[in-house]
């Protein structure tokens, strides 16, 4: 038997378990996939993102990568009400501050740089961080914060990133079949989409996590 905890987070033979969630670990190739299904424009913002980099961050280009972030994560309209409320410059400046602290590997400076932007909190300045860097972030939304009991700031999203962390290594770990788009294979925000879709699928059925 192996067992891992912690203090959200439990490991169990073959399955994982947050608070409220069980997952079997074979779930996590079937509801990556079921997300990617469900939201394509994930690849493209992904390219997005990284043509973003190249460019140092360009104003256009900057507003452009908000309104497609916002646009993915269902509410276009945030992202007008957030280049209406930041100026261009403050835009690039932002990002570009939030993806030289994903690149230092300090987290907590990502998420504070990324949610100095008006319009942006926790879920949406997730998502942007999540699309910036994949490998290092993942997405902290009230889906997740209702269901597995983590809170909507700084030091919930941290803590969730962590568990995020760990259950990679354990998919990893397992060999599970790797069903994402990334030629790195899994990635954090890899397994944040998974466990989202699980969730989902649990209140469509109307069953608690």
């Amino acid at each position: 038997m192996t067992l891992f905890k912690s203090k959200t987070l439990l490991h169990h033979d073959d399955k994982i378990g947050f608070v409220r969630l069980w997952m079997g670990l074979p779930d996590f190739p079937t509801f990556l996939k079921k997300g990617l299904d469900a939201a394509p424009l994930t690849k493209g913002t992904e390219e997005l993102a990284r043509e973003l980099v190249v460019s140092d961050f360009a104003p256009g280009k900057s507003v452009e990568f908000v309104r497609r972030v916002c646009r993915w994560g269902g509410d276009s309209r945030r992202g007008g009400k957030v280049i209406a409320h930041n100026p261009e410059d403050r835009i690039a400046s932002q990002l570009r501050a939030a993806h030289q602290a994903c690149i230092a590997n300090d987290p907590g400076a990502a998420i504070r740089e990324i949610t100095s932007l008006k319009g942006l909190a926790i879920s949406f300045g997730s998502k942007h961080l999540k699309f910036l860097d994949p490998n290092q972030h993942v997405v902290l939304d009230s889906i997740i914060c209702e269901a597995l009991g983590f809170s909507p700031t700084s030091e919930g999203y941290l803590a969730f990133r962590e568990h995020c962390f760990a259950l990679q290594g354990l998919v990893r770990d397992m060999s599970m079949e790797y069903t994402g788009h990334s030629q790195e294979g899994w990635r954090i925000a890899d397994i944040e989409m998974a466990i989202y879709n699980k969730i989902r699928e649990l209140q469509k059925s109307h069953v608690r996590p």
